[in-house]
């Protein structure tokens, strides 16, 4: 499903029956994902994404690029994202879930920060952090003065490392297996697996914060994109066996991640 092209309910219905969905919970989760400015639906019973997610959609698409999203990183240069006190709960708890999605982390109190290594520019990032629901009474900062003591306890004890670190190894394990896998299922079983298991590692690399070398060497994340590419188009292929029966285009599957 895209912004330029609608999927029948029929289609959905079809494509969700392969992991076990009934057909009414899936028009109730249309019916309020039309009613959140998710999707849009015509008098036709079709469906596509809303405007409003273009960029949210453009980001995550990203995630093919890989290394390529990020920029040599100038050691003390941070984005610093300031939130105001006293703030509604809900509109806070899309604010920390914005952030969180864009990698920053509470290095103060009440105020965000991450590496400024992203190849996106300040205006690109304010846009996006607008667009998950980041609260209008926030600001955005880009600086290159944070006092030395402060940029060393950011850089050391804000992104848990091992933790990014074990989620790759076990992403690109599950990825090897499962290719081994695929072809001894049906072609319907090996459609459900090859959307699973690729979503979760399509989640690893999209929500991944991205962090510098300074902060965080590593070549786990790059063997993680390089076999996701490879699971990814033998995913289009089974998928694009059944792409006639379900009338459905071929997916950009695994890419509604923002939770």
């Amino acid at each position: 499903m895209t912004r330029q092209r609608s999927v029948s309910s029929k289609s959905l219905i079809d494509s969700g029956e392969l992991f076990g969905f009934n057909a009414n919970s899936i028009r109730v989760a249309l019916t309020r994902l039309v009613s959140n400015g998710i999707l849009e639906s015509d008098a036709r019973g079709y469906y596509r994404m809303a405007k409003k997610t273009d960029p949210i959609s453009a980001y995550i698409e990203d995630w093919r690029l890989g290394e390529e999203r990020l920029k040599p990183w100038e050691c003390n240069e941070w984005f610093i994202c300031h939130l105001p006190k006293k703030p509604q709960r809900s509109a806070r708890s899309h604010s920390v879930k914005a952030l969180s999605f864009l990698g920053f982390r509470e290095g103060l109190d009440n105020m965000w920060v991450r590496p400024a290594n992203l190849q996106y520019s300040f205006e690109e990032i304010e846009s996006l952090l607008c667009h998950l629901g980041l609260e209008a009474a926030a600001n955005l900062f880009l600086t290159k003065t944070v006092n030395e003591k402060t940029s060393q306890r950011w850089q050391h004890q804000l992104w848990n490392t091992q933790s990014l670190s074990y989620g790759y190894r076990e992403s690109l394990e599950k990825i090897e297996t499962s290719l081994k896998q695929l072809k001894k299922l049906e072609n319907r079983e090996a459609m459900a697996e090859s959307f699973i298991v690729g979503g979760e590692a399509v989640h690893i690399l999209v929500k991944d914060p991205l962090l510098p070398e300074q902060i965080f060497k590593t070549e786990e994340r790059d063997a993680l994109h390089q076999a996701m590419m490879h699971y990814d188009e033998v995913g289009r292929e089974i998928w694009a066996k059944e792409v006639k029966h379900l009338q459905i285009k071929v997916p950009a599957r695994h890419l509604r991640l923002v939770k």
